[in-house]
Order: structure tokens, then C-alpha cells, then sequence
């Protein structure tokens, strides 16, 4: 039977593990530790004692600058006290010039330096066309004489007049011979022309051959083998054509995740670029009465392909509004989306989730309808009548595209969406774009949403210099989880194995022989 003291010494072990398994699980589960008991030292003498400091006792103490590059207020540091730790970093102007003070870290819009897309080294190459590189795509100089003859009549005979006529998606080739002919045309993507052939066993005068089923704005090559009656043969080869391009009238996406923010050296505006493959750059308007959804309205403050830039010509108290554009290659602009943001130089106010929209009408906002007006959600290939007050289940992995014929009634009348979330924060704002499709409609595009749940859409229209509500509805976003992801990260149990087997395992151990030697001695 063990004795009372033995039951001692396992009631004292089960203690002490207890209360550290609970140290250990309050410290890992996040609950604070108040380690920073001070106490106030300061007898406000006008005497810096050895126990008081500035942060302590400001009264008695003056500030020290340790140099140490890391700006601490509360010893007393700041920009006059310590400049050379609160000194801020040298403002990224977004001029594509890598300054003084800039580098690839606190200016990567400036100091990136992009590799050219056409390197000149005479090789078209991945990236390189015709079109934005022709000193290294373009093809040889066609040259019609250029061609093999068997036989004793001159080359000429076979081949005069050489025409090639290219639309889109086809080209036509005449021309004309001596005497009568048969021709037989190959034609291909490269110089061994394995794209087809097209053979003419007739003898001819005048030859036309017209190869359809073409790629547009794509480069082609051809050879022609002509012989006569006789036999005789003539290749006239190494012969190239260009198809037409389509003009590209497709917008790149619009700007996103779009933020502005005062500080001490004026309004910093941020945002995600698109990835359009043909994205050029950004371009960012600024008014002071309104949004603006045209590219050209207002102060052109940044263009370029940076994420952020600071506008230092901005003045305390007054809103300003921002429009931000991409644009394509072929110089096509997104419709654009917008923020504004009253200039505050402390940097109190950060605005891009202000819950009320700014109006130039003054007073609260309220949706005016308009009869006969139609608005279509379309998300992929699923169409949506979107009705006053209605709700959508939509997903959030993909664009989705909201479309109105109202009708504008001055060059000036802008149209756009605002998205907010459940607590009535803006996350997004989007312009409906200015040209107008077959059906009379505009078109506003919402790219992916970031998170699921309920968002209020509401469609504005400013004209006359007065901003309306003309539509209100929510959209029930619903976003795909990956497979096998976890929200939570995984817990370590190293700790708590090593108190168990510390605290109970061993000294159990240790209690079982002390017993069983009890036990032999007795």
C-alpha cells in the first residue's frame, strides 16, 4: 500500500504539470502577457535622473537621437529633434527615370528597367511581330525574277506581271505568261510552305490563284512551279505576302483594388494593373468637381505602368477626384474606374471606402428611376433582367457585366457602378463606357471579387451637373474554396509532449522504484 507521502509526491507532480500545461496553452492561444510593468519615476525636478528618460518623464528629460535609422517618438525623436532617423524616403515621382534616392525597392515604376520588346538583332523572336519589331520581322524584299527555269526559254516567259492581293483571311495571285501554262502554288507559314498547294493542270495565258482560309495580320510564303507544253519547268519561289489585321477595339480591363490615402507630402493613390496581355499602361485624371469617365477630362497626373504615385499639388480641406485608365497597345482605353479623397496632410482620413458617394447636387441621394430603361446583368453566357431591388446569386470568379440603354442627353453625361459591401464600404466603382454598341447599349465590367457574400450595386448617372441613383440592386457572391485548404494554421504539440513527459512520465518513473526498493527493504 502506498504511503501518504508517496501520494504526496504524485499529487505535487499532477500540480505543477497542470498549471504549466495551462501557462503554455494561454501563451499559444494568443492570450496577452502584461510584461511591461512600469513604474512612474518622474519627480518632475527639471533634472534627468538615472532612472527617468524621456519617454518616462518628458518634463525632466530631453529627447535623444541615437542614429540608429529607426525613428522612435517616444524618446523624443522626430524630424527636427533626429533627422537623420525621421528624415521620410525620397518620394517615387512615377517618372520612368530612376533618380537620386530612387531604387528598385522604394521605386520599382521608375528603376525596373523592362527588357525591350524588339532587341534589333535581326531574329523575330517570341514577343517580336511585324508590327512592334519590323527590323526584325520583316521578311526579305519579294523579288519575282527570283526563280529556277529548265529548259531553253527565258525565265520571263513564265512569269510576267506578278500580282498578290491580300484581305484577311485570304489572298489572290495572278499573273501572266508567254505562252500557255499549268502552275501549281504552295504556300505556308515558313519558308517550306506546308500549309497547302493548289494546282491549275490547265494550259494558260492569265493564271489566278486565290488561297483562302488564312489567319489575319499573319505572314505567309509561297513558290510557284509553272511548265509548258514542251515540258519545261520554271520555280519562281521565296515570294511572301502579308494578311490585313482586324483593328483591335477591345478595351483592357479596368485598374483594380484602388486606394488613396493623405500624408504629409499629399495624396498617394494605389491600385493593381490588369493582366491583359496587351496592357501599355495606366492613365490617372484629376477633377475637382466631379468624376470624369472620359480619358481626357481633367489634369493628366500620372501615366505609366507603376502600381502607385503621390499628388504633391494637392491643398488641405478639398476633395479631389480621381479616374484611372488602362490602356492597350492599340490604344484602346477601359472605361475606367474612379475614388476621391478630401486632402487631409495629417494622413487622418483615408478614403476609398467612404460610405457616402460624393454628389454635386448637394443633400442625401435618391433613386430616380426612369421608365422604359433596361439594364442585363451577364455573367459568361447567363442573362439577367436586372430589375429595381433585384438580387443575383453570381460567382465570384469571374467578370461580370452589367448593361443599360439609357439614354445620354449631353456629351458630358457620365454613368457608373458603385459596389459596397454589407458595413456600406465601397469596394469598388466602375464607369460604364461611352460608346454605345448595335443595340444602343453601354457596358460596365466587374472583374473578380475578392471575397463572398452580399455587396449592394447601385447605378449613378451625373448630367447637368447633378448626380442621381437610377438603379439599385445586390448581387449574392459565391467564391470557390480549394480542396483540402485550411483557415487555421496547424499546432505545434512539441511543447506540451516534452512538460507531460517532464513533469509526469519521469517522475512517475522515479516514484515506482523508489516504491518497489521501499518494498524489498521491508
Amino acid at each position: 500500500m502506498i504511503k501518504g507521502k508517496y501520494i504526496k509526491i504524485i499529487l505535487l507532480g499532477f500540480f505543477l504539470f497542470i498549471i504549466s500545461f495551462y501557462n503554455v496553452f494561454a501563451v499559444t492561444r494568443g492570450d496577452s502577457i502584461d510584461i511591461n510593468l512600469q513604474v512612474n519615476n518622474c519627480n518632475n525636478d527639471s533634472v534627468c535622473d538615472a532612472e527617468e528618460d524621456y519617454s518616462s518623464c518628458p518634463t525632466d528629460c530631453s529627447p535623444i537621437c541615437d542614429n540608429d535609422n529607426i525613428c522612435e517618438p517616444g524618446w523624443g525623436e522626430d524630424i527636427n529633434t533626429c533627422p537623420s532617423d525621421c528624415t521620410p524616403p525620397p518620394i517615387c515621382n512615377n517618372n520612368n527615370i530612376c533618380e537620386s534616392g530612387e531604387d528598385i525597392l522604394n521605386c520599382p515604376a521608375d528603376c525596373i528597367i523592362l527588357p525591350p520588346v524588339c532587341n534589333n538583332n535581326n531574329i523575330c523572336e517570341v514577343g517580336e511581330s511585324i508590327n512592334n519589331c519590323p527590323s526584325d520581322c520583316t521578311p526579305p524584299t519579294p523579288n519575282p525574277t527570283n526563280h529556277v527555269v529548265s529548259g531553253s526559254l527565258i525565265a520571263g516567259s513564265f512569269f510576267n506581271n506578278l500580282k498578290i492581293e491580300s484581305s484577311y483571311n485570304s489572298a489572290l495571285i495572278s499573273w501572266n505568261s508567254s505562252f500557255p501554262t499549268t502552275a501549281s502554288l504552295k504556300w505556308g507559314t515558313s519558308a517550306d510552305y506546308k500549309d497547302g498547294i493548289i494546282k491549275n493542270i490547265d494550259l494558260s495565258l492569265n493564271h489566278r490563284i486565290n488561297i483562302p482560309n488564312l489567319k489575319e495580320g499573319t505572314i505567309y510564303y509561297f513558290s510557284i512551279e509553272s511548265s509548258d507544253y514542251f515540258g519545261r519547268t520554271s520555280i519562281l519561289s521565296n515570294q511572301f505576302f502579308v494578311t490585313l489585321s482586324y483593328k483591335d477595339i477591345t478595351p483592357p480591363a479596368n485598374p483594380t483594388n484602388i486606394k488613396a490615402s493623405s500624408n504629409p507630402y499629399g495624396i498617394t493613390v494605389s491600385w493593381r494593373n490588369p493582366g491583359d496581355a496587351d496592357f501599355d499602361y495606366v492613365r490617372v485624371m484629376r477633377n475637382t468637381d466631379r468624376y470624369n469617365g472620359s480619358p481626357y477630362s481633367g489634369s493628366l497626373v500620372y501615366e505609366g505602368r507603376g502600381v502607385y504615385f503621390t499628388d504633391t499639388k494637392v491643398k488641405v480641406g478639398e476633395r479631389y477626384f480621381y479616374s484611372l485608365f488602362s490602356r492597350d497597345k492599340n490604344e484602346n482605353y477601359s472605361s475606367g474606374t474612379m475614388i476621391s479623397i478630401i486632402y487631409k496632410k495629417d494622413g487622418s482620413v483615408v478614403v476609398g471606402g467612404e460610405k457616402e458617394t460624393p454628389t454635386t447636387g448637394g443633400g442625401e441621394l435618391v433613386i430616380e428611376p426612369a421608365s422604359g430603361i433596361k439594364y442585363l446583368v451577364t455573367q459568361d453566357s447567363s442573362y439577367y433582367d436586372f430589375s429595381l431591388g433585384g438580387t443575383f446569386n453570381l460567382s465570384g470568379d469571374s467578370a461580370i457585366n452589367i448593361k443599360t440603354n439609357y439614354p445620354t442627353t449631353s456629351l458630358t453625361d457620365d454613368f457608373w457602378l458603385q459596389i459596397s459591401d454589407r458595413s456600406g464600404d465601397v469596394v469598388g466603382q466602375y464607369f460604364f463606357s461611352r460608346n454605345r454598341d448595335k443595340d444602343g447599349f453601354i457596358t460596365a465590367n466587374i472583374p473578380y471579387f475578392d471575397k463572398g457574400g452580399y455587396y449592394s450595386v447601385s447605378v449613378y448617372k451625373y448630367s447637368n451637373k447633378y448626380t442621381r441613383i437610377i438603379n439599385q440592386g445586390g448581387f449574392d457572391i459565391n467564391k470557390a474554396v480549394s480542396v483540402g485548404a485550411s483557415s487555421e494554421p496547424s499546432k505545434d504539440y512539441t511543447l506540451y509532449y516534452f512538460i507531460f513527459i517532464f513533469f509526469v512520465l519521469i517522475p512517475t518513473f522515479w516514484l515506482i522504484i523508489f516504491v518497489r526498493r521501499r518494498r524489498k527493504k521491508e
